[in-house]
């Protein structure tokens, strides 16, 4: 699934390059690019289906991951919709939206899922089993990094 999704991500891109005054060529990219952040989502979709309850025993930051996702498929459905339209008012919604929207935010999220996991690995992994090692629940509090998301989330 991993090979088939890069490829058409790089057909796309390629695609598009070629295609760089064509609109309508331009939204055929589009469509490939769709096309392989829908497999992406779909191997997302497949692993998380795999848990009993789908969204309670997630991490906080695979909550918003999953929020982000959605955007990432709204900015990515304006553009190939904007160039087969001709209509380019929205054109600004749509880069803003995969620039400012999508990109950042899936960062941020990452950013509070992957460096807190590094700390405690470094500071309690080798604790384990010689004493009492704190979970990233205990130490993280879910209050805060669920307002350092929303307000990432509403600027």
């Amino acid at each position: 699934m991993d090979k088939s999704c890069c490829t058409f991500y790089k057909f796309s891109i390629a695609f598009s390059f070629l295609a760089s005054t064509n609109y309508k060529l331009i939204s055929y990219a589009g469509l490939l690019l769709l096309l392989s952040f829908g497999i992406l989502s779909y191997g997302i979709y497949y692993t998380l289906s795999q848990r009993k309850s789908l969204l309670k025993g997630f991490d906080i930051s695979v909550q918003f991951f999953i929020l982000y996702l959605l955007l990432g498929w709204f900015s990515l459905l304006m553009g190939p919709l904007i160039a087969i339209s001709g209509n380019y008012i929205f054109l600004r919604l749509h880069t803003d939206g995969m620039l400012y929207g999508f990109l950042t935010l899936i960062t941020v999220g990452a950013t509070h899922h992957i460096i807190p996991f590094l700390l405690w690995w470094r500071a309690y992994a080798p604790k384990i089993g010689k004493e009492k090692a704190p979970t990233l629940k205990e130490i993280l509090p879910v209050k805060v990094v669920r307002r350092v998301l929303y307000s990432a989330h509403l600027s």
